[in-house]
């Protein structure tokens, strides 16, 4: 009967703990946006990198410290496709990244004289870079490719 009752009492013990007068939840769900992305629409196929690497870099030229920003992007535990370009650390604008190459199989398609391709930084803070970015690449024999709706959101 002692085992009853106290089994009976814990019970209710735990019912009445486990009730709140307050009907809502009182957990909030803060949705975690997705970065770290490089993604684009290359030659009619959409194409998502999900590995990314930043890295600093000094440079001194005439006297004039600046830092740059040296971005790789590939798919994981793959080494090509890879999307590499070099833009102003803490710039944001059109004119601020000079450099843009996608490369695969060993083809490598960057900016050439003439091709019009289009990157706008639209963030850049001390460590996260945003941007949009399209146009056409050329490779070494003149064959192109074509990127469209290229984004970026990288946070390192």
């Amino acid at each position: 009967m002692k085992q009853l009752l106290l089994s009976l009492t814990i019970l209710g013990c735990i019912l009445l703990s486990s009730c709140d007068s307050n009907n809502n939840p009182t957990d909030v769900v803060i949705p975690i946006p997705i970065t770290n992305f490089v993604k684009a629409e290359i030659n009619g196929v959409n194409v998502a990198f999900n590995q990314t690497n930043v890295v600093k870099q000094e440079i001194t030229n005439n006297g004039v410290t600046y830092t740059d920003l040296i971005v790789s992007a590939n798919k994981q535990n793959e080494i090509s496709p890879q999307i590499v370009f070099k833009l102003a650390y803490m710039e944001t604008g059109p004119d601020t990244c000079y450099y843009f190459l996608y490369e695969v199989d060993d083809v490598e398609y960057d900016i050439e004289t003439g091709n019009s391709f289009d990157i706008n930084i639209t963030q850049s803070t001390a460590n996260n870079i945003k941007g949009t970015y399209s146009g056409t690449l050329s490779d070494f024999n003149g064959d192109t490719a074509t990127v469209t709706n290229g984004t970026f959101d990288i946070t390192f």
